[in-house]
């Protein structure tokens, strides 16, 4: 964390000016100490930013150290949850997390829309589930001025996520589904049980056969 702190602070030194909070002119370098001080103002930039420094702390100390601060901005975090390596979370406070349940190296999830994982869920490395999308449909203004659709995600009880799974808003799975790695969920319903693989994905048979 230091040697983290260290390169930030020598960083933000390289810039030779006076700082200026009240700078209105943010392509400055006053302007990124003003952007920061903003940012450091805000909780739920302040959670990116602790995520930041601990995001590769290595070790089983590493994951116990994640699981503990990521939980505590949550809006409901079960026991036994636990955070590996390289997790990345936007919109902690529409995440919901029950008992047991783990996210994988480098699994990244944009919440805002929001997510429910429930109980005994597993989770591959790299997997990505998203509960927001750009909205699209007026040709004339540019996508981003266009806003965001919203459709919460859910993935139930005992289910299993291979790695780089892919999980688009508005999917659910039902109870114990297992999902092939690189799978692309789209915003439907799965059933419970279902062995899901494939882009786009597919049932392929079920774990009570």
């Amino acid at each position: 964390l230091q040697h983290k702190a260290s390169r930030l602070f020598r960083g933000v030194q390289s810039f030779n000016f006076e700082v200026d909070f009240m700078a209105k002119d943010t392509t400055k370098p006053t302007g990124f100490f003003r952007r920061l001080y903003w940012d450091l103002s805000s909780p739920t930039q302040r959670f990116q930013y602790g995520l930041w420094l601990i995001r590769n702390f290595p070790g089983e100390s590493g994951v116990l150290l994640r699981s503990r601060y990521i939980a505590k901005y949550l809006k409901k975090t079960g026991e036994g949850f636990r955070a590996r390596s390289g997790v990345k979370i936007t919109g902690a406070d529409n995440l919901v997390i029950g008992n047991n349940s783990n996210l994988g190296e480098d699994c990244d999830l944009q919440a805002s829309g929001g997510i429910i994982i429930g109980n005994n869920v597993m989770m591959g490395p790299k997997v990505m589930i998203w509960s927001i999308n750009h909205k699209y449909n007026d040709k004339d203004t540019h996508i981003y001025e266009q806003g965001w659709n919203e459709k919460p995600v859910v993935i139930s009880d005992g289910c299993w996520l291979g790695a780089r799974v892919f999980v688009l808003p508005g999917a659910v799975l039902g109870e114990g589904c297992v999902v092939g790695a690189c799978t692309v969920l789209e915003g439907k319903n799965y059933p419970a049980w279902s062995v899901i693989v494939g882009h786009p994905a597919r049932v392929i048979g079920s774990r009570k056969d």
